[in-house]
Formats: structure tokens, C-alpha cells, sequence
């Protein structure tokens, strides 16, 4: 499916994609307000202005196929990419990428790639554009790996919520996919600020900032698994609404300009 139209490329109905799906669009908005349903490999790139996703992206894949199923989403349009409040995109514990190369990733909608058993899944979210925002009502929740990186200026700001939940697996899982299952939240430019909620179960936990500083009103939290908290540059704040816990161990390394401060 190719567009280079100045008008865009708008999918407002019903789509199924049963092997292979390429989306491009050269021009214009790319705007998924209907229903895409994947049940092979499905790539979705935005060359016009903005990526804007109002309905939903979902995979359909038996256990079986979970393991080589992908969705593969990327933004070079200075309009950013927008999951909008009503926006959703659901891997089915497969493979799903989510790429921003300019303006602003927002997250306000729903982005989920849990509950199946592929424990190898992986999700990654890159912002290499101005800022990636994790709005109040957006929420990401996965299973397997989960890595969100942020290299725009902007920083990255966590207003809604992040959870990487592994528990359902055996034990004899946990063992093998223990390395497999981190969850790596990485800001290299701007401040990271954590106003929301950052959790994960049975997955290593590691928050690193290189950017301005490293900012905490939010919550932040592991079960059954450490904390890692680590800011090379500014300081490192965990204000008087923040709270850090965890089951296991909480390690906190600032090697930064600033100070660890905790305020009153």
C-alpha cells in the first residue's frame, strides 16, 4: 500500500494483513483511525508530515507463529508520531518496534505486547527525534523485553505508565530467559522525568540518564527483580512524591555534575 498523495494516506475501515504488509506513505498524514490486523509481518512507514494512530494495530498470530510475527512502525515526518488516547497497538507477545525519527513521539494511547507464550518477544521504542512523551493516559505494558530509548533534546517525560511484567512464566523459564527479559529505559539528551508509574516483575530493571538530569515525582518499582538506577550527567532528584522500592536490591549510581538530592 503506497500513498504520495498530498492528501495522506487515512485507513478508517477494516484491513488483514495474512503474510507480508507494506504501508508507505510519501506525503501528507498517515492515519490509522480504523482496524489493522496483522497476522504476518506488517511495516509501516511515514515519510509525509505526521503518524497518527486514533484506532487500532493489532496482531493475530497462533502461539506458534508469535515467535517470527513483527510490527514494524516508523515516523521520519516532522509532524511526530501520535498514539492518540483512543489509540492502540497490541502485538500478541511478538515482535513490535516503534521508531521516531522526527518532531515528537507522544504516547497517550495504549501500547501492549504481553500475555502470550513467546518469552523471547521484544519491544523497542526509539525516539531519535524532539521528545518522546509518555502522556497521563498513555500506557505501555509488555512481556519478554522491553528497551525505550530517547536521544531527541526533549527528553523523555513519563506522565502515564510503563509495566514489563514476565511473572506468569515457570520457574525453569525464568532461569533461561532471565538476561532476555530486561527492561533498559535509556534518556542521552534532555532531562528524563518520571511523574508516572515504571514497574516490572521478574525482568531486571535498569533506568539510565545521560541527558540533563534525572528527575523523580513518579513511582518506581521491581518485584522480584533489582532496581537500577543510574545518571552520568546533571543530578539526580528523587523529589518528596517520588518513591523507588523493590523486592530485590535497589542500586542507585550517580557519577553526574549534580547531586542526589532528596527533597523534603
Amino acid at each position: 500500500m503506497l500513498n504520495t498523495g498530498a492528501g495522506g494516506l487515512n485507513i478508517s475501515g477494516a484491513a488483514k494483513n495474512n503474510k507480508t504488509a507494506t504501508v508507505t506513505n510519501k506525503a501528507g498524514d498517515l492515519t490509522i483511525g480504523g482496524t489493522f490486523v496483522n497476522g504476518g509481518d506488517a511495516t509501516f512507514t511515514n515519510d509525509g508530515n505526521q503518524f497518527n494512530i486514533s484506532g487500532t494495530v493489532t496482531n493475530k498470530l497462533t502461539d506458534a507463529e508469535k515467535e517470527f510475527g513483527t510490527i514494524n512502525m516508523v515516523n521520519n515526518g516532522e509532524g511526530g508520531f501520535v498514539i492518540e488516547n483512543s489509540g492502540n497497538v497490541n502485538a500478541e507477545s511478538s515482535n513490535l518496534s516503534i521508531t521516531n525519527n522526527a518532531g515528537n513521539l507522544d504516547i497517550n494511547g495504549s501500547v501492549k505486547n504481553d500475555g502470550g507464550k513467546n518469552l523471547t518477544n521484544k519491544t523497542e521504542i526509539l525516539n531519535d527525534g524532539k521528545t518522546l512523551n509518555i502522556g497521563k493516559t498513555g500506557k505501555v505494558n509488555t512481556s519478554g523485553s522491553l528497551a525505550i530509548t530517547n536521544n531527541g533534546e526533549g527528553g523523555m517525560n513519563i506522565d502515564g505508565s510503563v509495566n514489563n511484567d514476565n511473572s506468569a512464566t515457570t520457574a525453569n523459564d525464568k532461569i533461561a530467559f532471565k538476561d532476555a527479559n530486561n527492561t533498559t529505559i535509556t534518556n542521552t539528551a534532555g532531562t528524563l522525568k518520571v511523574d508516572g508509574n515504571v514497574s516490572s516483575n521478574t525482568s531486571e530493571l535498569t533506568m539510565t540518564n545521560e541527558g540533563k538530569t534525572f528527575e523523580i515525582n513518579g513511582n518506581i518499582s521491581g518485584t522480584n527483580n533489582n532496581v537500577n538506577l543510574i545518571n552520568k550527567n546533571g543530578a539526580l532528584d528523587l523529589n518528596s512524591s517520588g518513591r523507588v522500592n523493590s523486592t530485590d536490591d535497589i542500586n542507585i549510581t550517580n557519577s553526574g555534575k549534580g547531586t542526589l538530592v532528596k527533597a523534603e
